[in-house]
């Protein structure tokens, strides 16, 4: 499945979007997913964040890891506008 998601992905440009909500057993999380410019949206990466107040520097490291992971997973390119971004979210 991971392979599937590889190649789909590969030489794309993807939006990444996290967004929190709670499981079906009530547990919270954040979930991420890449869209391509073709509208094809995959599910990345999940984090448990039980225990953990969903603050802006929380959210923003949750953030950079998941860009990071994406990146990695998937061979690609995260813009330096996001970085940028990263650098400026006060600390």
């Amino acid at each position: 499945m991971m392979e599937d998601c590889k190649e789909q992905l590969d030489g794309k440009t993807v939006s990444v979007a996290l967004d929190g909500w709670s499981n079906v057993h009530k547990e919270p999380v954040v979930c991420v997913s890449v869209t391509t410019s073709d509208s094809d949206t995959h599910l990345t990466y999940t984090v448990d964040t039980s225990g953990n107040g969903h603050t802006a520097e929380y959210l923003t490291d949750n953030a950079s890891t998941a860009i990071t992971s994406c990146t990695q997973r998937f061979n690609g390119r995260s813009g330096a506008s996001l970085h940028t971004m990263l650098q400026m979210w006060p600390k």
